[in-house]
């Protein structure tokens, strides 16, 4: 059972709409806690992530309900079936992104990728993709020969 009363509210919310989902329990890691805020700027917890993207936070998940916007993003995300579906669709809709295993993306290599990113794309969203909460995807990542963590800039894998 969750320790905070808004992640409790959160689950409600998302078991009520059928909603499949994944979570990491950042109250037992203090550094998860203080990337997330700073990576992607939004200050609460918990953090609502749909394919991968932001969200927001319960306010927002809220908001988005009651304006019918939460529904047909779990229609499009609901959608993709395969894990190489998923892959597509994830490299299609942004610029550049990290496929990681875990939140373990701080080894010299991924902190290259992501300046090199932020200096090439400053306008452009890097997206953060935990494989190991898709088995889909890992398993299509694994199977095409993607070793993680895998770069990708428009559409095409970096060495």
């Amino acid at each position: 059972m969750p320790k905070c009363g808004f992640t409790e509210q959160l689950l409600a919310i998302l078991n009520e709409h059928k909603v499949e989902y994944t979570y990491y329990d950042i109250i037992a890691d203090e550094y998860m806690r203080y990337w997330l805020r700073n990576y992607n700027g939004w200050p609460t917890y918990p953090q609502i992530y749909i394919d991968g993207k932001l969200l927001g936070g319960l306010d927002v998940l809220k908001e988005s309900i009651k304006q019918g916007e939460f529904q047909k993003l779990l229609k499009k995300s609901m959608q993709v079936s395969t894990g190489g579906e998923r892959f597509k669709r994830i490299i299609e809709e942004s610029k550049a992104v990290i496929f990681v295993s875990g939140f373990e993306f701080e080894d010299s290599q991924s902190k290259n990728f992501i300046d090199q990113v932020k200096s090439k794309h400053q306008e452009e969203h890097l997206t953060i993709v935990n494989a190991t909460l898709d088995e889909k995807l890992k398993s299509y990542l694994e199977e095409a020969g993607y070793k993680l963590p895998c770069f990708i800039i428009e559409g095409k894998k970096q060495e």
